[in-house]
């Protein structure tokens, strides 16, 4: 009840806290007392005649303001109320207030109206922006400064009445119970995987692993297993020895890793790298089981085997002498030796610079390791969003699987690419942007033209400061910006590196010198029909470890047909390749037009003009960069010059996509062309099983002239049967 010595102001706060998926609203009621006099008749009848206009806080739509205490102000002749702020009005319900910040609006009382007094500290909200040059994402708008005081006393008492609600609200949680798992002891599980990886060395000693080998294998990954598989099966008691230093230690495949792992609705599952295939059955990320391989201490027996040495590494090889020494000292003589030691991440400024407190909060994704740890980091701790640095390849598929894996969870994911769109390396430049606006329409916030300047953490939070003025605060980074090649035995072992695109130097039998041969992801070999060529795919990896490794075995083989490689953007939307995919070279693009088999994937309105009901009709993209609609396939426009897609600038990007605003971009084929005008590359849309085409083409060597033929292979108009997601 008030007295006549305080006027009494209560304000309601709720608050919320999220218990088990329980919401708890824990009242709050705030008192501020104000010391009062009663004022003289005279001037207490003045000031009912000026009546102060309303300062309080913005009120619901169709309620009255509530007035603030009529209180004694000096004598002055005229009541000096300044004018609501403009960045608080609002025309629709009146003043609009900022969630961030309180402070008090200035004094009416006084004639100094700067100065605040206490008969107008009544809370109020602002939208006052703070100085700021940067945008922040993710996590609002910076805090703006507080300019009440704080009651010490009455946060002391909100605290210890909220802790008093939080447990009282357990208890009545555990009394009556829940079908779902407590998130809070859920919240604080020990996670399994987490940094420092802690490597133990199978086996224990070196004394245990062969001084003399058949054939030996630096790295354990896609290619090195090709290889192992090929020499098994023309030398049967063949003694093969992998030597293994990083996770997951035993051959996996990797394409997993970025997409089915993360789509798999059983995440314990999916920790254990197991997953289920389109053809319901289970199927583990390793190539086989742990007891295909021959322990290494009895893999000097008549009958051979494949044994692994985990956690060793090579760090030195004599070519000539044929010898390899291990990490104590210990060398090993071999008959024959595969370099198929892969890649690492690429870790670019400012992370290669970033100190270990921001490194606990930043994952350079490559290994079976790197996956476990997210995953559990996503399931564990209170992650509200991701950070995925990188628009090539495996930065497209990582957004597009975590937006799949997060999308029954509150998290937001942000891919920072530094091109005008996602894969901009694979694709022309307007179908680069055609994806990003697919990735966008999926609910993932892409930034692009942009690059990361700097990193910070702030708490258990990291920010990202990019190159066009944008502040990204997430809870974790993940970047995917590419691998390099590991070819650090090389130095001290005299063994030839492709200075152009990295990896060792092989011939097209993948032979580097007498009896040393590479593969994979570290092996720069010549193709005979598309020259000297390093790639980084699961099919690469297989094929050349696969011709090496008959090689290995007294063969005389060489890489016939071209490798193919995928991307998976949804479960409807997928990209095949072969040869050459590469924007250095010129592009000719062929879309059926928007008016057969339109979906939700168009990016532009369809042309108002266009006719889609003639089924062959279609939109062609000459390498000149000149974009017509033709009447059918061979109506495909002759080119006149040809420029490099990649190196266009901003206004004709622009005039691309309007171009070609009456394609329909869910399925489509895209030739990669020489300098002679020959076909090098394909990468097919939603044409699933037509890449087998695309391969006996490169092969062939079709050219330019020839695409209004060779386009009808792929049956354009045919009906798309992919899953559709909603």
């Amino acid at each position: 009840m008030l007295g006549a010595q305080k006027v009494v102001l209560l304000r309601l706060i709720r608050e919320e806290f999220r218990l088990n998926g329980i919401n708890v609203f824990i009242p709050i009621y705030v008192a501020r007392s104000y010391p009062t006099s009663a004022p003289p008749a005279d001037e207490k009848e003045q000031s009912k005649k000026k009546t102060v206009k309303c300062l309080g806080e913005a009120p619901p739509r169709g309620t009255k303001c509530p007035k603030i205490p009529e209180l004694p102000c000096p004598p002055q002749e005229k009541l000096k109320v300044p004018p609501l702020p403009s960045e608080c009005q609002s025309s629709d319900t009146g003043p609009v207030y900022d969630k961030m910040c309180q402070r008090p609006y200035r004094n009416p009382c006084y004639e100094d109206t700067q100065k605040p007094c206490k008969c107008d500290m009544i809370p109020q909200r602002c939208v006052a922006p703070c100085a700021r040059k940067k945008r922040s994402i993710c996590y609002g708008e910076p805090e703006c400064a507080q300019e009440s005081t704080i009651d010490w006393g009455l946060r002391i008492r909100q605290i210890l009445l909220g802790i008093g609600t939080l447990i009282g609200g357990l208890i009545l949680y555990r009394i009556h119970g829940s079908d779902s798992k407590p998130m809070i002891l859920t919240m604080k599980k020990d996670r399994k995987f987490k940094r420092p990886l802690e490597v133990i060395k199978i086996p224990e000693t070196s004394e245990l692993i062969p001084e003399e080998i058949d054939f030996l294998l630096i790295g354990a990954g896609t290619a090195a297993y090709a290889a192992q598989k090929a020499i098994r099966s023309s030398v049967q008691d063949a003694k093969i020895l992998m030597v293994s230093n990083g996770p997951p230690f035993i051959p996996a495949m990797r394409p997993p890793l970025s997409t089915q792992l993360w789509t798999e609705p059983d995440r314990d599952t999916a920790l254990d790298l197991e997953f289920v295939g389109s053809d319901g059955k289970v199927h583990s990320l390793f190539f086989e089981p742990s007891t295909y391989y021959t322990p290494v201490q009895e893999l000097d027996n008549p009958k051979g085997g494949v044994a692994v040495a985990q956690g060793w590494s090579i760090v030195k090889l004599d070519p000539l002498k044929r010898k390899a020494t291990l990490d104590d000292g210990k060398e090993i003589t071999y008959g024959k030796c595969l370099l198929a030691t892969g890649g690492r991440p690429r870790v670019l400024p400012p992370f290669d610079e970033a100190d270990a407190k921001v490194l606990e909060k930043i994952t350079f994704y490559r290994n079976t390791f790197d996956f476990q740890e997210l995953e559990e980091i996503i399931q564990h701790e209170n992650v509200k969003c991701l950070a995925v640095v990188g628009g090539g390849l495996l930065g497209t598929e990582m957004v597009a699987a975590l937006r799949e894996r997060t999308k029954n969870q509150n998290i937001k994911i942000v891919n920072i690419v530094k091109d005008h769109g996602n894969m901009s390396r694979l694709l022309p430049t307007y179908m680069s942007v055609v994806v990003t606006k697919i990735l966008a329409k999926r609910g993932i916030h892409i930034i692009r033209d942009a690059q990361v300047e700097d990193v910070t953490r702030e708490g258990d939070l990291i920010k990202l400061y990019t190159n066009n003025d944008k502040i990204v605060t997430v809870d974790h980074v993940v970047v995917a910006t590419g691998i390099e090649p590991n070819v650090d035995l090389a130095e001290n072992s005299c063994i030839e590196v492709d200075p152009i695109h990295g990896g060792f130097a092989v011939n097209s039998e993948m032979m580097s010198c007498t009896d040393l041969y590479a593969a994979g992801d570290s092996a720069s070999f010549y193709d005979c029909n598309l020259g000297r060529r390093r790639e980084e795919h699961h099919s690469f990896a297989v094929a050349t470890g696969q011709v090496a490794g008959d090689n290995m075995t007294g063969q005389s083989k060489r890489l016939e047909m071209q490798p193919s490689f995928g991307c998976w953007l949804a479960p409807d939307y997928v990209f095949e390749g072969t040869g050459k995919v590469d924007t250095s070279n010129p592009t000719v693009a062929i879309f059926p037009n928007a008016g057969e088999g339109s979906s939700e994937w168009e990016i532009e309105e369809e042309s108002k003009t266009g006719n889609g009901s003639n089924g062959e009709n279609q939109t062609a993209a000459s390498p000149n960069g000149e974009h017509k609609q033709a009447a059918a396939p061979q109506d495909v426009s002759k080119k006149t010059n040809i420029n490099h897609d990649h190196v266009r600038v901003e206004s004709e990007v622009a005039e691309d996509e309007a171009k070609l605003s009456h394609a329909n971009f869910r399925k489509g084929v895209i030739f990669y062309l020489n300098s002679n005008q020959e076909i090098v590359g394909i990468l097919t849309i939603n044409l699933p099983g037509k890449i087998s085409i695309g391969k006996i083409i490169v092969n062939s060597k079709k050219k330019y002239d020839d695409i209004d033929e060779l386009v009808k292979l792929f049956a354009l108009h045919e009906e798309l049967e992919v899953k559709k997601v909603k």
